[in-house]
């Protein structure tokens, strides 16, 4: 029975990350597991935010691609 709940849980979860486009600066660094500060470093070297009226979103796809740039 746990076992059920936990698994629909997660399921739940993922479909709900899945479907969020755009994070705001905490979300995206949650995202991809780093503090706000190296977030801020990445951005600095041309991670793209989208500034709609002072409010800063980046889009996952985004985050995705600039990290894939980085491999070596």
């Amino acid at each position: 029975m746990f076992l059920n709940i936990a698994k629909n849980s997660l399921n739940e979860f993922q479909s709900n990350v899945s479907q969020t486009i755009y994070l705001n600066k905490k979300e995206a660094a949650e995202y991809i597991g780093v503090s706000f500060n190296t977030l801020k470093k990445f951005i600095d070297e041309g991670l793209p935010i989208i500034d709609v009226s002072g409010i800063q979103m980046i889009r996952r796809q985004d985050i995705d691609v600039f990290l894939e740039s980085k491999i070596k």
